[in-house]
């Protein structure tokens, strides 16, 4: 649930953004409403609310609004006035507040003469100017109760509470000084649920993208956060960690970076153990996922051990560490042969078991030869593959760096093939997924494409798309300095 929240909040958080309540004129329109603004921020908002009244109490608002409003029309003020009534609190001014406003609030902590102060604006970039955006804010304090933050107004945090969203249910982002942050980071796995870890972190990773944090400050920690035995906290770290390495660092710094990361990594990996039948769920995953993480970044000795299991599971033998298994296929496909790639094709086409057919097509996406990028993309088109999975394998072939320049070409050179194969409505996909983007060129491309090929109702995907090049752009041209910083005072002897 806290990535699920994460993610909503990236996306409200860009220029074409909108408010949850948005005027639509035509069914194209109203079709592209339902996107994650209609789904993940509503519902997030809504759960904020929840937690913030109490289980009991927000299930007796819901229970008087549907009895009053029985075998009737009723509205969202409808709604939110009942909750206000029951539970004598301003919902209605925080609803409102959310509903109607587009964006993210930010909460800012700091201390001032001895003490901590909390105040609002909105969550936009550094070189942009705050909007007039206020919100009324139910703050929920880690450990202790919550208070609302009413626009223009501060608040003061209960006494030794630092960590500003209990269970990470509120829709806002925190940004802690820097002393604050140290003494939050220092102790986070003793002192924090794994929800909070995961906003703790993600928040640090939202102003970093905004060019409001440093990327030294999201290494740190996330460094400090590797021991974590959370799988879902863990797993959090180690893709933003891939992230930095894969859309920041280019070159030299890239190596240095995974050398680091190396570094960091395998003792905590090889201080898990090896394979037992009877390892508990949450340590298996935790295995798996630095095992992962360090065959991304190259280590040698796990890259070997995934190219023997995945070599198992090719020749039809169980593999020494089946807790393993996915990921060393998903570390070997990419510099994997023909012949494992016909023997995934094969499996995909032939199993009668859904999730195994999307999982041998979705590893076809990870092989790096441009002679069987080529193949994948072919065989999206293919009669034997279903059209409902079609745009899937070529979307995630546009978002892998090193085969999306490949299978951009071939989309905008089969534009027209690609739309009979896959179902209606699949442009906003295609178009999404370009969001992926990082360059100028890139973007250009991107705008002048679908200019020409305008996609129905896709607009504001569209505009999305764009700022997310925009934005990843502006980070590494901005973060990269402040990496090779970083990189320089952490060398790896």
């Amino acid at each position: 649930a806290a990535l699920d929240l994460d993610r909503a909040m990236e996306d409200d958080a860009t220029s074409g953004t909108r408010a949850i309540r948005s005027r639509a004129q035509t069914p194209a329109e109203i079709d592209s409403l339902f996107d994650e603004i209609a789904y993940d921020k509503a519902g997030a908002v809504i759960g904020m609310v929840e937690h913030w009244l109490g289980e009991g109490r927000f299930r007796r608002g819901v229970q008087q609004y549907l009895s009053t409003h029985l075998y009737a029309n009723a509205t969202a003020e409808d709604f939110w006035q009942t909750q206000s009534r029951v539970s004598g609190l301003p919902v209605d001014r925080v609803m409102r507040s959310f509903i109607e406003q587009p964006g993210v609030p930010l909460l800012e902590l700091h201390e001032a003469a001895g003490a901590t102060e909390l105040s609002q604006t909105r969550f936009v970039e550094d070189a942009q100017p705050v909007p007039a955006e206020a919100w009324t804010i139910p703050v929920c304090f880690a450990g202790s109760g919550c208070s609302i933050l009413a626009p223009g107004a501060t608040i003061a945090p209960p006494a030794a509470v630092l960590y500003a969203n209990a269970s990470q249910k509120g829709y806002y982002r925190t940004n802690y000084s820097p002393e604050l942050l140290q003494k939050l980071s220092g102790g986070a796995e003793r002192t924090l649920r794994p929800p909070e870890r995961i906003g703790l972190l993600g928040d640090r990773w939202a102003l970093m993208l905004a060019g409001r944090a440093p990327v030294g400050q999201v290494l740190d920690l996330g460094l400090a956060m590797k021991t974590d035995r959370d799988p879902a906290v863990l797993e959090s770290v180690l893709d933003r960690l891939s992230a930095i390495a894969w859309n920041i660092a280019s070159g030299e710094e890239r190596a240095q970076l995974q050398a680091v990361l190396r570094s960091e990594l395998r003792p905590v990996y090889l201080g898990m153990g090896g394979y037992s039948e009877h390892e508990p769920d949450a340590h298996a995953e935790v295995r798996e996922a630095l095992f992962e993480a360090l065959g991304k970044a190259g280590d040698p000795a796990v890259l070997t051990q995934a190219g023997e299991i995945a070599h198992q599971l090719i020749e039809g033998h169980k593999p020494a560490d089946p807790n393993l298994a996915d990921a060393a296929v998903l570390l070997s496909a990419p510099h994997g042969d023909a012949r494992m790639y016909d023997l995934l094709q094969h499996v995909g086409e032939r199993t009668t078991e859904p999730d195994l057919r999307e999982t041998a097509q979705r590893v076809l996406t990870r092989f790096e030869s441009p002679a069987l990028v080529a193949r994948t993309l072919d065989y999206a088109l293919s009669p034997e593959v279903r059209s409902q999975d079609s745009p899937t394998l070529i979307a995630m072939e546009l978002t892998h760096p090193e085969m999306q320049e490949q299978a951009w070409t071939f989309l905008r050179n089969h534009w027209e093939q690609v739309l009979r194969k896959a179902p209606p409505d699949s442009g906003d996909r295609f178009i999404a997924a370009t969001g992926s983007f990082c360059s100028v060129a890139q973007r250009q491309a991107v705008a002048e494409f679908f200019a020409a090929h305008p996609v129905e109702g896709a607009e504001r995907t569209l505009r999305h798309a764009l700022a997310q090049i925009d934005q990843c752009v502006r980070v590494r041209q901005t973060q990269q300095p402040l990496l090779r910083e970083w990189l320089a005072a952490h060398p790896i002897n």
